[in-house]
């Protein structure tokens, strides 16, 4: 149990310093995002490289993966524009509601739209 709170504050650590990186760094935000996919997709195709691993898939699969990704991108580079804009405390407020975002935009598990489960 202690290792995992530690992971917990660690990662909490994290998030801190990318909004306090986000808002040191000079790039702007679109920028930044589009070098830091191209450094983790650098590294993902090492990967798949040294585990002689295939990138093949169906493409409508590739479609959705390129959608989501495309979601990730705007809300990084609407993370580092609101570290920029306002302060990083503003930024992390932002971040720290992100639960309760997922829950409303979460469809229902029963349909109804009413957030209790079954």
């Amino acid at each position: 149990m202690l290792k995992d709170y530690l992971r917990l504050h660690f990662i909490v650590l994290l998030w801190g310093f990318t909004a306090i990186l986000g808002k040191l760094i000079s790039l702007p935000p679109v920028e930044l995002v589009f070098w830091r996919t191209l450094l983790a997709a650098a590294g993902l195709a090492g990967l798949v490289v040294a585990r002689r691993q295939s990138l093949w898939m169906p493409a409508g699969e590739a479609l959705r993966l390129l959608g989501i990704g495309a979601l990730v991108a705007t809300h990084w580079i609407t993370f580092f524009l609101a570290a920029r804009m306002s302060s990083v405390s503003v930024c992390l407020a932002g971040l720290a509601t992100l639960a309760l975002w997922t829950s409303l935009l979460e469809p229902c598990c029963c349909g109804g739209g009413c957030g209790f489960m079954r």
